[in-house]
């Protein structure tokens, strides 16, 4: 478990956290991060938890987060996140609760979504 959740770091979200294989709970909400998402969180398959919210990103949702297998937990709201959502969230099976308001999404809210069995 990482949980940075509500302190004031700032600089951009450490690629390397991409390589804690066994991580399952990762919070890096509530702080001045900026920069892209990076792509290597999609490399967490045991993550079930991830909170980057309220955060200063640039770009969007990348599609690397669909690699996510085990995730149920999602939150990254408040994050100046740009762009449509990726499809490859649909495959999320795990995914119970999505929370993206208040970014800059554009385009379809893609209908793999409704594929998402354990969505509350």
């Amino acid at each position: 478990m990482l949980n940075f959740a509500g302190n004031y770091f700032n600089g951009s979200a450490p690629s390397q956290y991409g390589e804690l294989s066994r991580l399952e709970y990762l919070s890096l909400a509530g702080n001045v991060i900026s920069g892209l998402i990076p792509p290597e969180l999609g490399k967490l398959q045991q993550l079930r938890h991830l909170e980057l919210g309220s955060n200063i990103y640039k770009g969007g949702i990348l599609w690397q987060l669909g690699n996510m297998s085990k995730m149920e937990f999602m939150h990254i709201s408040n994050s100046n996140l740009t762009g449509p959502l990726p499809l490859e969230l649909g495959k999320l099976k795990r995914l119970e609760t999505m929370i993206l308001y208040n970014n800059k999404l554009t385009g379809f809210i893609p209908w793999k979504l409704s594929n998402i069995a354990n969505m509350e």
